[in-house]
């Protein structure tokens, strides 16, 4: 995505959270946000300045 003053969005990643061990390093600070009731997905959107979604799923129904 382009903003008037250049690059608007620098990275889009979207990573699965098992609802099972063992989750990357750099997404501990999320466990708090986890009750192993299903699977996370973790969006990050990075440009700037950092946004961190968490969803247990993405899309329609």
């Amino acid at each position: 995505m382009r903003g008037a003053g250049g690059d608007f969005v620098d990275e889009v990643l979207v990573r699965e959270l098992p609802q099972y061990g063992p989750w990357p390093e750099e997404a501990r600070h999320l466990l708090a946000h986890h009750d192993n009731h299903c699977a996370l997905w973790w969006l990050t959107v990075t440009g700037p300045s950092t946004v961190e979604i968490l969803a247990e799923r993405i899309g329609e129904g």
